[in-house]
């Protein structure tokens, strides 16, 4: 494959091209999982697109595949940077596949550390982060650098041609405010937040803001705000927090 080099295709040649196509005719066969077995999961997110594959080892410590995911990125998804890709693809296998992973120890394989970065990263996240971290949170993952293993090269695969079928994700917390600053000190007050966007009539954007606090006293003290200029709802929820901390300061 190299310029200026001839390619001679021998037998060798001929017997590996034959071995791929063997291989590649005869798919993974699903197991069932096993009871007690860590789970194996390969996550994958790209520009437009995530992929996943959950497995476990057998005694043999042979990896046996247990289910494929994957799905094209919906709307906003596909703007999101390449660690908050990395979140959505773990958020969005978790609930697909919470029957299996509930209770279990995941050792997760990743370009990132999702969980990590949410959680030291807590204090000042967003609404839609604060979630996730609060989901991924009631699972047992350990997660592992990514390297030449031929699981990943599958999560790949299926990234790469994920199914045309979209899915969203689900919200599992209900609550329409954030807590900004989580902490068990009683000198420090509470701030929460949230902004929304919507298309009012005539289509006129029309945005806003709602911020309350909770003094050491636990004194309620709501605030709303209008936004003068169009903006999307993950601008709102940003002007929400700044306007949280300059009522705040």
């Amino acid at each position: 494959m190299k310029k200026d080099v001839s390619f001679v295709k021998d037998d060798a040649c001929k017997k590996a091209f034959e071995d791929i196509k063997a291989y590649l005719t005869k798919p993974l066969i699903l197991t069932f999982p096993i009871a007690g077995k860590s789970f194996l999961l390969y996550v994958r997110a790209m520009d437009h697109s995530l992929g996943a594959l959950l497995i476990q080892k057998n005694d043999e410590g042979t990896e046996k595949a247990i289910y494929y995911l994957s799905r094209t990125l919906i709307g906003a998804e596909s703007h999101y940077n390449p660690v908050e890709k990395e979140c959505i693809a773990l958020v969005f296998v978790v609930q697909k596949m919470r029957h299996y992973l509930a209770g279990q120890t995941i050792h997760v394989i990743s370009r990132v550390n999702p969980l990590r970065i949410l959680m030291t990263k807590s204090s000042s996240l967003n609404f839609k982060l604060f979630n996730w971290a609060i989901l991924l949170s009631q699972y047992v993952m350990i997660f592992v650098p990514q390297k030449a293993i031929k699981g990943q090269a599958i999560a790949d695969f299926l990234t790469a041609h994920s199914v045309l079928e979209s899915s969203k994700l689900h919200e599992n917390i209900p609550d329409e405010l954030i807590e900004a600053n989580i902490t068990s000190s009683d000198c420090i007050w509470q701030l929460f937040f949230d902004g929304a966007s919507r298309t009012g009539p005539k289509g006129k954007i029309v945005a806003g803001v709602g911020i309350v606090f909770i003094s050491l006293e636990n004194h309620v003290l709501p605030r709303a705000f209008s936004l003068i200029e169009h903006c999307s709802n993950n601008v709102a929820e940003y002007n929400a927090l700044l306007i949280g901390l300059q009522l705040a300061q």
